[in-house]
């Protein structure tokens, strides 16, 4: 969010020969970004179109608030919280991750083919993919995952859903995928090819599965992290991004694609061979580097400095007398902008909200 929004507040970006250029951010000028890290609307951003008006005046009321509250802990981003109280002089709580335990449950097991067959499958031999709710990818990169996956050879359940351009709900089409992909996976015992929902928070936390190939939301990488699960990044917008460089950067992560760019079949087999691999050495690394994640998430539980413990202190600086105040305010704000038809429709369409 630092990242994210810091550069929003600093369009016009510098442009660069190539995409992969970086340049530092103008406000953190230790950090550096590449244009390829951009959304579309944020590159072409000059400060004067609509999506800089409307996230200028996200920036604007952030900088008036009494308090942030942050998804995340002390312990797993310190730089991350740093720049923002740096930059916004906001009392900041990180009061997360907020993550569900998976239940244990023999009926859970019953109910979803996809446990069932998990509990078939080695320890850790298993790539789940999933890109969430909301992002999808295009038609051309589905078909060259596919034939990264079965280049692999590896064992795999992909949660898909039509590509890009399609209607989300509509029917999927056989020719968004090589001829008889499905059928060979299944047959083979290799792979399950789900359409559009799965119980990720229980396949996450089955033993089968020995990486996440995801599109690095901030959900998905705290439910991944929280279960000791390495990842392969494919960030498609907003900070997806700058999460995917985090993940990166701690060696938790090895970044597949970006966007909407060109993606090779043999850079994804490379990838899931990595993570996935019995001889790779940066499988070891990752697992250990990803066990130590879960440690940390784990602790951000418990402790002086726990998530519940940074919840109350919260909550006993703003009540009372001003905690009445507070929440009314906060009632009557989330009321406006929920019967704004125009805030409604930003909402629907940014994926910040």
């Amino acid at each position: 969010s630092a990242l994210y929004f810091s550069l929003w507040d600093s369009v016009p970006l510098p442009a660069t020969a190539s995409p992969d250029d970086g340049f530092p951010l103008p406000r953190f000028p230790d950090v550096r970004v590449q244009r390829s890290q951009l959304t579309n609307h944020l590159a072409a951003a000059d400060g004067k179109d609509a999506w800089s008006t409307f996230i200028q005046r996200q920036i604007a009321a952030f900088s008036r608030a009494d308090a942030l509250l942050v998804n995340t802990a002390e312990n797993l981003e310190p730089k991350g919280l740093s720049m923002l109280r740096q930059w916004l002089n906001v009392p900041t709580y990180p009061v997360g991750p907020l993550l569900r335990a998976p239940a244990p449950s023999p009926e859970a097991k019953k109910t979803s083919p996809i446990l069932e067959w998990l509990d078939e499958q080695p320890p850790g031999s298993v790539l789940y993919i999933s890109f969430g709710s909301l992002y999808r990818i295009t038609a051309p990169q589905m078909m060259e995952l596919a034939r990264g996956l079965e280049q692999s050879s590896h064992r795999f359940v992909w949660v898909i859903r039509p590509p890009a351009g399609n209607d989300a709900n509509g029917e999927f089409s056989p020719e968004w995928l090589p001829e008889g992909f499905r059928e060979r996976a299944e047959a083979e015992g290799r792979g399950l090819v789900v359409r559009c929902w799965a119980p990720q928070v229980e396949i996450l936390a089955h033993a089968a599965t020995g990486a996440v190939l995801t599109h690095c939301g901030w959900n998905a990488v705290q439910e991944a992290r929280g279960h000791g699960v390495p990842l392969l990044g494919w960030p498609l917008s907003a900070e997806q991004f700058y999460n995917s460089k985090l993940l990166a950067e701690e060696m938790v992560c090895v970044e597949v694609a970006r966007g909407s760019a060109a993606v090779d079949a043999a850079k994804v087999a490379a990838a899931v061979e990595a993570v996935l691999g019995e001889t790779s050495m940066e499988r070891a690394a990752m697992k250990r580097r990803a066990a130590e994640m879960k440690e940390a998430i784990d602790a951000a539980r418990d402790g002086d400095k726990s998530s519940v413990t940074v919840m109350r202190r919260f909550l006993d600086e703003v009540l009372p007398p001003r905690g009445a105040q507070f929440m009314a305010s906060w009632a009557l704000q989330s009321a406006c902008f929920r019967d704004g038809a125009m805030s409604h429709q930003l909402r629907s369409s940014h994926p910040m909200m």
